[in-house]
């Protein structure tokens, strides 16, 4: 890709699902496939970090990979661990959804990227 330099970039956030939880909002509708670049904008690379584990905490939320031919047919599926990290291109080649969560909570964190200095997220954490 022939990157210099790599921001983090906004929005960055922690995911709480819960099963049967209600979607407030599109974005909380987590199941539909979606690209991060349309979603989002400025995304170059998508990271999520993985804070328990498919399985033995919650069921279902695993995150899939979908063909970019039709977006609906999975290539893909990454059953979410604590501590993974789970690390993509955020453009049309990367099609994906999170499968919804069946029983008890999955968490996570998402930092995004970007090349783009006026889309980073500059602030610090101190």
């Amino acid at each position: 890709l022939g990157l210099q330099v790599l921001y983090p970039a906004s929005p960055s956030f922690f995911s709480r699902i819960e099963a049967g939880s209600k979607a407030t909002q599109l974005n909380d509708e987590y199941w539909h496939s979606h690209i991060d670049t349309r979603q989002y904008g400025s995304f170059i690379y998508t990271s999520l970090l993985y804070l328990n584990t498919n399985g033995e905490d919650y069921e279902g939320g695993e995150f899939e990979f979908l063909d970019g031919n039709n977006g609906e047919t999975v290539s893909d599926i990454i059953r979410p661990k604590a501590g993974r990290l789970l690390v993509f291109t955020s453009g049309e080649e990367n099609p994906h959804r999170i499968r919804k969560v069946s029983k008890g909570t999955r968490y996570a964190v998402t930092i995004a990227w970007t090349c783009n200095a006026d889309a980073a997220n500059h602030r610090r954490f101190d």
